[in-house]
């Protein structure tokens, strides 16, 4: 059974803005599922848009924070410490293991 109609639908607390699209599905749910979001207007919410905020074929934006996107300033220097480590782990290790044999043939030619 295919289903052209969505039944449930709770965009609450998401920061959405602008005004919700005329003739579309969105407009046959309640006020409720659009709670917390100051910044949406239209129908069915009862807060009416701006001159400005009207405009034909407008859809909701969402509003992303800096803060709540996946890249940002602390994924980048996470990215970059990560690397450093890596790079250095595998780095070290090997030239680690090169100086302790080279040290330790050096040794072992001094005992023979």
């Amino acid at each position: 059974m295919e289903r052209d109609r969505i039944g449930y639908l709770d965009l609450s607390e998401n920061n959405l803005s602008g005004k919700i699209p005329i003739g579309t599905q969105l407009q046959s749910f309640g006020p409720s599922s659009y709670g917390g979001n100051p910044l949406l207007c239209g129908l069915p919410l009862l807060r009416t848009c701006d001159e400005e905020e009207k405009g034909p074929g407008q859809t909701v934006l969402v509003n992303q924070d800096d803060k709540d996107g996946l890249i940002s300033q602390g994924f980048y220097i996470s990215l970059g410490l990560g690397f450093a480590v890596g790079f250095w782990g595998v780095f070290g290790t090997l030239l680690f293991n090169r100086l302790v044999v080279r040290e330790g043939r050096n040794h072992q030619a001094k005992d023979a």
